[in-house]
């Protein structure tokens, strides 16, 4: 009950807030942070703290809390022991530094962990609206457009993730406010971070750097290089051909191809909805914007690339591709409405209209985006929206989400327990490939011998018994950076090496099994290569209907 009492109390100052009634208070930065750290903290708790974990993270086509999420929390809690990730380009050193320092201030929790990610989204909502101000947003429109991007179930949930967008839009946040404060020294600290954050950071690090050139601000614009050179003589001297710091994204997108995912290069309207996108895109009508043009070019420079690979077939949409554009919308929104108070201005009647639409947008917008999420969408469907919203506000949500129970997140401590101690008893096993992602919530780095490499298992094995006749492939640190892995029933002999697997098989009567919470741990003997025996070219693109008949076949 003192949960959803903290959510509903954090709900309702958020709708006080978006219809601008704090302009008595003059003091939204502090309100922003304050009410969205408590919404944060709570939606933290509901998807991993104490009891049972509510599973609340499906947003439009895919959820949150998923495999990359959990991989990047377990190697963020590496990054103290395992030297081999800094040259492994699933995770950036940027990232493993920032995150990294999260963790280990966090003790390792994962809910606190994702309470300081909650902590500094809300830091970057007061900052942006800081920043609005600054080029002279309506001090209305601006604080409703804060709301709005603090509300968007993909802005909060993502912004709890150990994904490195997170971190790279924490940083363009920090970086708007600092430029427009023309702290150029510390906006060169920090934009050097951008690129080894996330690769993409490089759109933004790009226009930045040549605007303090023309700024004839020489000493921050080597600061902002010598990041990024250093990190380049370092690879350079780890690999004989830096080539091979991307050849495991090759053979892992031979099989994406395989799968039939969204490929829509306009699919990001949706995700966003026009009421948000087409404002943002007239927000540069509104000339003090134009300031902030390096991080504008940047955004749109992202945006282009993306359309670019979505139409060669080169990447899937992914709702977190675009995650990193949320504040630069947002800001451009705003600007779009505070251009057109300006144009109205002298008219009462027509500026009076134009604050109702704002506060009427951004509730249509928060709105649409919830719509979206998947389980309150099929709830809306067969209940009606009403009586979804009833079982929300009194806590019934075991009528719209799934959720784990404390047992089974017990469950799932036991097996990481059992893992643990399976690896520190056997020295042959040197492999642990996991693809059941909540198993690297619980695993503890610090407890897995230096010999064993932990990969990740980027498919289940239903979609590598189609496409491989049952190899399975994994992306690791170290050595080549991805593996093939062929399977045997372990005959602990001298030369055997051996690995555990973390996945459902259809393994009957196997001896080496153990389950966990509908789980499967198993044993093997494997030999390794760098290629598959059957070409993936004669594999059939998999669909849902084919996994499903896989599935049925299997049990």
């Amino acid at each position: 009950m003192p949960l959803f009492f903290i959510g509903g109390s954090s709900f309702l100052l958020l709708m006080v807030s978006l219809l601008s009634v704090l302009k008595i208070y003059r003091s939204e930065p502090v309100f922003v942070f304050v009410s969205f750290s408590l919404l944060y903290i709570f939606l933290a708790w509901v998807v991993c703290g104490e009891g049972n974990w509510w599973v609340i993270d499906y947003v439009d086509s895919s959820n949150v809390f998923y495999g990359d999420d959990a991989y990047r929390f377990f190697l963020a809690r590496s990054a103290w022991i395992n030297p081999d990730l800094y040259s492994y380009n699933f995770v950036l050193p940027g990232f493993l530094l920032l995150d990294g320092t999260v963790v280990s201030v966090a003790k390792g929790d994962l809910f606190y962990a994702r309470c300081i990610h909650g902590l500094l989204a809300s830091f970057c909502l007061a900052l942006l609206w800081q920043s609005g101000r600054t080029i002279g947003i309506n001090r209305g429109v601006m604080t409703s457009a804060v709301v709005l991007m603090g509300m968007l179930p993909r802005f909060a949930l993502t912004s709890l993730s150990f994904y490195g967008e997170a971190w790279l839009l924490f940083l363009i946040c920090f970086l708007i406010f600092l430029y427009l404060r023309e702290r150029y020294f510390i906006v060169s600290i920090l934009a050097s971070l951008m690129p080894l954050v996330r690769p993409e950071g490089m759109f933004f690090w790009l226009p930045l750097w040549f605007s303090l050139l023309l700024k004839r601000k020489w000493l921050e614009a080597a600061v902002m290089l010598l990041p990024g050179v250093v990190y380049f003589a370092y690879l350079n001297v780890i690999f004989s051909d830096l080539s091979q710091y991307g050849y495991w994204r090759l053979e892992l997108r031979k099989i994406l191809n395989k799968l039939v995912l969204n490929e829509s290069a306009m699919e990001w309207i949706n995700t966003y909805s026009l009421l948000l996108v087409l404002p943002s895109t007239l927000g540069w009508l509104y000339k003090p914007v134009r300031h902030l043009w390096p991080f504008l070019l940047g955004g749109f420079a992202w945006f282009s690339w993306l359309v670019l690979l979505f139409w060669c077939g080169l990447s899937d949409y992914e709702d977190r591709y675009t995650f990193i554009l949320i504040p630069l919308m947002v800001l451009l929104w705003a600007s779009f409405f505070t251009w057109l108070k300006n144009v109205v201005s002298g008219f009462s009647q027509q500026e009076r209209w134009v604050s109702r639409s704002v506060v009427i947008c951004a509730t249509a917008v928060v709105v649409m985006h919830f719509s979206n999420m998947y389980m309150l969408k099929g709830s809306v469907k067969y209940i009606g929206g009403f009586a979804t919203l009833k079982n929300v506000l009194a806590g019934r949500w075991e009528k719209i989400f799934l959720s784990h129970s404390e047992e089974t997140v017990e469950e799932w401590k036991a097996a990481a327990l059992k893992i643990e101690s399976m690896l520190s008893a056997d020295p042959g096993i040197d492999r642990l490939i996991v693809f059941d992602h909540v198993f690297y919530y619980h695993l503890d780095p610090y407890n897995i011998p230096e010999q064993v490499t932990v990969a990740y298992a980027t498919n289940g094995y239903r979609v590598f018994h189609i496409l491989f006749d049952g190899q399975v492939f994994a992306q690791h640190p170290g050595e080549e950076m991805y593996s093939y892995f062929d399977f045997s029933e372990p005959k602990y002999s001298s030369s055997e090496k051996r690995a555990i697997y973390v996945d459902l098989m259809p393994l009957n009567g196997y001896p080496y099994t153990w389950r966990f919470a509908g789980y499967q741990v198993h044993l093997f003997a494997y030999a390794r290569s760098l290629s598959s025996r059957k070409k993936i070219e004669d594999a059939p693109t998999i669909d849902l209907e084919l996994m499903k008949k896989a599935y049925d076949k299997w049990w």
